[in-house]
């Protein structure tokens, strides 16, 4: 029998894809954040040949910059910004999604059928709209149909190969993006394991997609990235964790208020709770694991538990067996979701509140000369110099490593590692402004940076006049500006040619 008929048609799907392509047709214009744009900036220069962690120096592993080369190459054939092929590109993989969640939901009633599917596009699009494109969207855009799968080997209902394998598919790429988002898979199969220990097969075709897909991605990483291992992971291990949190700081954040209620609601709900809430609860419980991991406290940290809980508790209603009258005694089961919502709607897409004084500091330039930014925070800077067409001449994103450099003490343990790194910074960044000298060099007022002022360093100038030639160029600049936090330089006299034989090229 077509279980379509019994479902009520094809409406719902046809309903979700309109309202899917109004809102890519209404966002893909809409800015993405600075981190987007420096993946973005970094599969330029990748397309033209540089190679990653050694003429880039980025903490990230590579997958995140290898998935938007592709994005890149189109861009250049289109003739269109980068930014804009991406905002399609994560719409297309929601889109992907949401068939995954429509063909696992097939013989659901088609109000519900509609109302999941509404909710998913809520909790993919609205609730995480401020930071579009990040690592933890990605990661639940492909974590929320992983769920469901295994709700339904739960259930014991059975799955088309085909669909596990391209559930898996997307579900592979999100998780490998941060080692954090492991956890959500593991728990998925713990909680498989322990609701049916008799039938419980750990070959299936979504688990052998994840396991295949692991360890092509260990090998590329070792065969084509060699230097992450050898030279990123112990520059994290040395500067990095002077930015970790209090778990105090960690709590003191408005989504922490939906997240309690989210667990209140499931608490009270939970004799109604369905399978698919109760997977899609868990992937909440293990993205909130890397949240807490991570230890900053920053809102794109966030937003899958913010998503995976909307979905969650979403799925309450669109699954609720009893009585309206009795759904309404349980209110705060719309409050939940409707609040994460609503801290979307707030936010609004990504807005860079240093935006306005960087523009004004760098408009001195002109479209493609390179600048230089001497800063911690690389918000500061990102996406206002490529939005301008300026040339990048760092390696580094911004000199996040400087707080860890400034607080070492001779009687720690890792102090002759943090001189090295401070010997290696001010060598590449020597290397970096005498190959492509800086039109403009824009330096922040370290005092507004809470990460240095507890170090009692507040002037960058000096940390790179240490550098006997990085001081000869820097004599050669006067201040021409003061923008905000901002000063600006500019060379008193013509800068020598850059590009000489051994340099990069800047694309």
């Amino acid at each position: 029998m077509d279980h379509r008929r019994l479902s009520g048609g094809a409406w719902p799907e046809a309903v979700t894809a309109l309202l899917w392509l109004a809102l890519c047709a209404l966002l893909w214009r809409a800015p993405l954040t600075h981190d987007v744009v420096w993946q973005l900036w970094i599969a330029r220069q990748l397309v033209h040949g540089a190679q990653l962690y050694r003429d880039i120096l980025e903490i990230n592993p590579p997958l995140w910059f290898w998935s938007a080369m592709p994005v890149q190459h189109l861009a250049a054939l289109l003739g269109v910004p980068a930014v804009r092929v991406m905002s399609v590109a994560v719409f297309l993989l929601i889109g992907l999604t949401l068939v995954h969640l429509s063909a696992l939901n097939r013989q659901l009633a088609a109000p519900r059928r509609v109302g999941l599917l509404l909710l998913a596009l809520a909790a993919l699009v609205v609730v995480p709209i401020s930071d579009f494109g990040q690592r933890e969207h990605l990661a639940l855009i492909g974590a929320l149909p992983y769920a469901l799968l295994l709700a339904r080997r739960v259930e014991g209902r059975p799955v088309s190969p085909w669909l596990a394998v391209s559930i898996g598919l997307l579900a592979a790429y999100g998780f490998a993006l941060k080692h954090y988002f492991v956890a959500v898979p593991v728990a998925l199969e713990l909680w498989l394991f322990w609701r049916g220990r008799q039938h419980w097969r750990p070959v299936r075709p979504e688990t052998l997609v994840l396991a295949v897909c692991a360890a092509l991605y260990v090998a590329a990483v070792l065969i084509l990235t060699p230097d992450f291992l050898g030279t990123i992971v112990p520059l994290v291990r040395v500067a990095y964790g002077g930015y970790e949190n209090p778990i105090g700081y960690l709590l003191l954040k408005p989504w922490i208020a939906g997240w309690l209620l989210t667990a209140w609601v499931a608490w009270r709900l939970r004799a109604h709770l369905s399978a698919d809430g109760k997977a899609v609860l868990l992937v909440a419980a293990a993205f909130l694991l890397g949240y807490v991991a991570q230890q900053k406290g920053w809102r794109y940290h966030a937003l899958a538990v913010s998503g995976a809980c909307t979905f969650a508790v979403g799925l309450c209603i669109v699954h609720w067996q009893g009585s309206f009258r009795a759904l309404l005694s349980h209110p705060l089961a719309v409050v939940a979701p409707a609040l994460f919502v609503a801290l979307g709607l707030f936010w609004g897409p990504y807005d860079n509140p240093y935006a306005r004084d960087m523009r004004a500091a760098l408009s001195l330039a002109r479209p493609g000369e390179p600048v230089a930014l001497l800063a911690v925070n690389p918000s500061l800077a990102w996406p206002m110099v490529d939005d301008a067409g300026l040339a990048w001449n760092s390696r580094y994103f911004s000199y996040w490593m400087l707080p860890a450099i400034y607080r070492a003490r001779p009687d720690d343990t890792n102090y002759a590692d943090v001189q090295r790194l401070k010997a290696d910074i001010l060598r590449q960044a020597r290397e970096d402004y005498t190959c492509h000298p800086p039109q403009l060099i824009v330096v922040d007022d370290l005092r507004k940076s809470a990460s240095m002022v507890a170090t009692g360093k507040t002037h960058l100038l000096d940390f790179f006049r240490q550098d006997p030639v990085l001081r000869d160029l820097f004599a050669t600049y006067r201040p021409v500006r003061q923008v905000g936090r901002f000063l600006v330089l500019a060379p008193t006299r013509a800068l020598p040619p850059g590009g000489s034989p051994g340099c990069r090229p800047i694309y």
